[in-house]
């Protein structure tokens, strides 16, 4: 992967974000996380024009020697064969790499993201599978595959990695999600070290009644309380936004309207100008195929609407990532905006 990273920056949060040379985050990681070695192994690696690939890596994350992620590398185990066979390959310009490899483009899952939550420990060894999400406060044992979600504050063991037992009852893990003394600035935390090197039930009882925790208001959307909302900020700052995609992929799923997918965009945003228009007159063709809204809000209420949501549907953009951190907080199940199926098999 060496040889594609060509910037490290750090963000206004003190956050890491490692790019390739075409300035697409490869890997996230927030302040003061660390690891013992990743090995990364992802399609795009191989083809960078292929972009079905997020890795995000929350604050003060601990991860020992021998992590192996592995980003969109699925194959159909559902078609003839699985391999390459070169005298299928298609030579047509517009044929996507995986064709060109003689592969079948049509029946292979393309599943690119992984998201490690905040305050996470990965012990020696341990591969995640494309898709994951780690919650908040997991723990993740050595030698382990994980292959599907982990709930915050759970102990996960095994190949395929199985739930051992829960870190803290519900009460206190839902004090600790509300605090998220993650978000706090390193000043804030830095005089807080008494109390985080105590008990657990101390600390949830002290910090808890200062918490800013939003309640799941549907209603600030417009909506019912009833309503299984599927929002998506449009990721107007990359070149290769997911959200076309994301509403196509949204009219075929949910035609049953039994979900709303809402579109957010920044009320003072020039670059939604250009393509807002076109995304009204797409939405009025829609009107009677799926639900979907379109809404301008102001970037201060970006927690607001997740809170309010059941789904986050991320895009390319940084702006998509680091609202990954309202989205663990909330936990609201988080959705590759470039996943093939977006939404999985319905």
């Amino acid at each position: 992967m060496s040889e594609l990273i060509v910037n490290v920056a750090k963000t206004e949060w003190n956050d890491i974000r490692i790019t390739d040379s075409d300035g697409f985050p490869l890997i996230y990681m927030g302040r003061s996380s660390y690891c013992g070695g990743i090995s990364l192994h992802s399609y795009h690696y191989s083809v960078p024009t292929e972009k079905v690939h997020l890795v995000y890596i929350g604050r003060y994350v601990s991860i020992a020697d021998g992590l192996s992620i592995y980003c969109d590398m699925d194959h159909d185990y559902r078609s003839v064969y699985m391999g390459v066979i070169p005298d299928f390959a298609e030579c047509e310009p517009e044929a996507t790499a995986r064709e060109k490899f003689g592969q079948v483009e049509s029946r292979m899952p393309r599943r690119g993201m992984t998201v490690i939550g905040n305050d996470v420990w990965i012990g020696d060894n341990v591969t995640l599978i494309s898709d994951v999400v780690i919650g908040n406060g997991a723990v993740i044992g050595a030698g382990s595959v994980v292959t599907h979600d982990i709930p915050p504050y759970t102990i996960w063991g095994g190949n395929p990695a199985r739930k051992i037992k829960d870190r803290f009852p519900a009460e206190l893990v839902s004090g600790l999600q509300q605090i998220a003394w993650w978000e706090y600035s390193k000043e804030r935390i830095k005089t807080m070290e008494s109390d985080m090197k105590g008990d657990v039930e101390d600390f949830v009882a002290k910090y808890l009644p200062e918490a800013v925790t939003l309640k799941r208001d549907k209603t600030v959307l417009g909506l019912p309380e009833n309503a299984f909302i599927i929002t998506m900020f449009l990721d107007l700052e990359t070149e290769d936004a997911a959200f076309y995609n994301v509403i196509e992929a949204f009219t075929r799923g949910y035609a049953d309207r039994s979900a709303v997918l809402v579109l957010c965009y920044y009320q003072y945003d020039k670059k939604a100008e250009a393509v807002i228009e076109r995304i009204n007159d797409l939405l009025a063709e829609l009107t009677d195929v799926a639900d979907i809204s379109l809404f301008q809000i102001d970037e201060e209420d970006d927690e607001m609407i997740i809170a309010a949501s059941d789904c986050l549907v991320l895009g390319r953009d940084i702006r998509n990532i680091q609202r990954i951190i309202y989205a663990l907080k909330y936990d609201v199940k988080l959705i590759s905006g470039v996943n093939r199926p977006v939404f999985g098999e319905r």
